[in-house]
């Protein structure tokens, strides 16, 4: 109670991390908007495995993790903050082609919207189309490198797909992540 009390973001954070089963993540996540802690979302280049909190505009906000991803590994998520190290991921062909995400894995990414601070002016569709653009040349290891073949380059003008409305965005982030 005292740490509710007095570190309400970090106590959160950790219940939601460590989860322990009694209630529902979304109960804790409404919990922290009563004492109003922003809940910032998932982001490739912000999230970890577990919750944290992150100062947003001088008040502490909880960003959700990665690992709440429907299908993502925890080698998944390692792959993603291992090469985060050298640099923040600044498209979605350079996330596809510095990690070892599978194709499920980064569509649910996209769908949840764990790309939205990179994909530019491109919707999400836009992006899950990219993906599918990604795919057709595989990832083939070599040694401990890895080695790409593109025949073709990738789509630079895909064909204009609309955004998501509110409820495709809610629908996405219970259906991926379970928390709206």
């Amino acid at each position: 109670a005292w740490l509710k009390a007095h570190y309400p973001a970090e106590f959160l954070a950790g219940v939601l991390t460590h989860d322990p089963g009694m209630y529902p993540r979304r109960l804790i996540v409404a919990d922290a908007r009563t004492f109003g802690i922003p809940i910032l979302p998932i982001d490739v280049n912000a999230s970890d495995k577990a919750y944290r909190v992150e100062i947003v505009d001088g008040t502490k906000g909880i960003r959700l993790a990665l690992s709440e991803v429907r299908g993502i590994s925890e080698a998944e998520v390692d792959s993603i903050r291992t090469v985060r190290i050298s640099g923040p991921f600044t498209s979605l062909e350079e996330l596809w082609r510095r990690t070892d995400l599978s194709q499920p894995v980064v569509e649910n990414l996209v769908h949840v919207g764990a790309l939205d601070s990179i994909r530019g002016p491109r919707s999400r569709r836009e992006l899950l189309w990219q993906v599918a653009e990604l795919v057709r040349e595989p990832k083939v290891r070599i040694g401990d490198q890895l080695s790409f073949s593109f025949d073709e380059p990738i789509a630079e003008s895909l064909p204009g797909l609309a955004g998501y409305s509110d409820l495709e965005l809610t629908e996405a982030e219970l259906e991926i992540s379970g928390i709206d």
